[in-house]
């Protein structure tokens, strides 16, 4: 599986948000064997996220899973 992760609007909070999302996908995938392999990753200027690409991974090389429906989500909340 590939990750993508990019902070929506909202700044600094976004990019912040964004990060903490990535350390918890990195955890994650760690505590069930699975591969974490990091691919792009661009800090913001004032901490946290601005953009990162991952491959998730078995231990065999082979995906971990399927997303079904959409082409994934997005954290932008209407106010």
């Amino acid at each position: 599986a590939i990750l993508e992760l990019t902070p929506g609007v909202g700044g600094q909070e976004a990019a912040l948000f964004a990060g903490e999302l990535y350390e918890m996908y990195e955890r994650f995938a760690e505590s069930h064997g699975w591969r974490f392999e990091l691919e792009h990753y661009s800090e913001a200027t004032a901490g946290g996220l601005q953009s990162a690409t991952v491959r998730i991974s078995d231990g065999d090389g082979g995906g971990v899973g399927t997303s079904s429906g959409g082409g994934g989500f997005e954290g932008d909340v209407a106010e």
